[in-house]
């Protein structure tokens, strides 16, 4: 399966690899493909003050730990994501959250799954029949039963 990466996930892991999230981003890329915008690096670079504040890590410790959590995640350019995916992305989070649209339609084109944390972008989603989206726990479930 493919999995779509969302920022809100990767910043949880970076707060804390031994989570949830975490030992998944970790341990579990065997089971999925791991994807994400290449735009989703340089978040991280412009909320680095914010995770070294929360984190309580040296730069050195975040640097490293976004290192080993991006390892097996395949970024992928934004300029490879055909228009028809962006503008119906668009018109799906224009009123929910636009600074997801380019998750949503790398999603799209990649025909896999949004794994985030935000919940009102998937309540949001879901209302509008777009149903390509797990969370974390439905992510937690599906490993346990492939593992079973």
């Amino acid at each position: 399966m493919k999995l779509i990466v969302d920022t809100n996930i990767l910043f949880s892991g970076m707060l804390n690899q031994k989570s949830r999230i975490g030992k998944v981003l970790l341990s579990h890329h065997k089971h999925f493909q791991l994807f994400a915008c290449s735009y989703l690096k340089e978040e991280l670079k412009s909320h680095l003050p914010k995770l070294l504040k929360i984190s309580g890590k040296t730069l050195a410790e975040l640097n490293e730990t976004e290192e080993l959590l991006t390892k097996n995640i395949k970024f992928i350019n934004e300029y490879f994501i055909p228009k028809e995916s962006i503008i119906a992305s668009e018109v799906l989070v224009s009123d929910i959250d636009p600074g997801d649209t380019l998750h949503v339609a790398l999603t799209m084109f990649l025909k896999g799954k949004l794994w985030t944390g935000d919940k009102k972008l998937v309540s949001g989603l879901t209302r509008k029949g777009f149903l390509d989206c797990i969370t974390t726990n439905e992510l937690l479930k599906l490993i346990s039963e492939i593992e079973a």
